[in-house]
């Protein structure tokens, strides 16, 4: 029998222990936390300049479907292409942002700290339409931007279905679990 069960472990190291959980638990957390920087740079740019690289990458998305199935469009038709699709480009952008950052914060709320049910879905959605909430805030102060309602109910629809995703694939593993057992 060894001696080492009995003993107690030592303040320090003890404490050192912990440190090493939490910092690790922390890192978890730093993908999401890099998406709102992320985010908070792009909701901080003027209305004009993120007007601007939203039609440049509608224009390349339309120039690269136009090279990769030979279309032979012209610069004209590319051009009204692209203005066309900008405002769904828009709206697919809010809704990945959010779905990203749900999605962000649910990976740790599962892995490391154990969260099941209500305790795992609902605090990283909270936590993501509270974010959009001060992220149109923060828009009012930027030149030419505003508080775009429109835009908080599609971050926050980002955010569910990422909850609504990790929630059906949570639910099909259990499935296939009881099924092999």
């Amino acid at each position: 029998m060894s001696g080492r069960k009995n003993q107690q472990v030592p303040q320090g190291l003890d404490n050192r222990i912990n440190w090493r959980k939490a910092a690790g638990t922390a890192l978890t957390f730093l993908p999401a936390v890099l998406l709102m920087i992320l985010i908070f740079w792009l909701s901080d740019q003027p209305a004009v300049q993120s007007s601007r690289q939203s039609r440049q990458l509608s224009y390349r998305i339309v120039s690269g479907f136009n090279l990769v199935f030979r279309l032979k469009w012209t610069r004209a038709k590319l051009i009204a292409l692209s203005l066309r699709m900008e405002n769904d480009l828009r709206i697919v952008a809010h809704f990945t942002e959010y779905f990203l950052l749900s999605l962000f914060l649910l990976l740790p709320f599962r892995l490391k700290l154990k969260k099941t049910g209500r305790n795992l879905y609902l605090p990283p959605v909270l936590i993501s339409i509270v974010y959009a909430i001060t992220d149109e805030i923060h828009q009012l102060s930027v030149k030419g931007r505003a508080f775009e309602i429109k835009d908080l109910v599609i971050d926050s629809l980002g955010a569910v279905c990422a909850a609504l995703t990790i929630y059906l694939i949570l639910r099909m593993r259990a499935r296939h679990r009881n099924v092999q057992t």
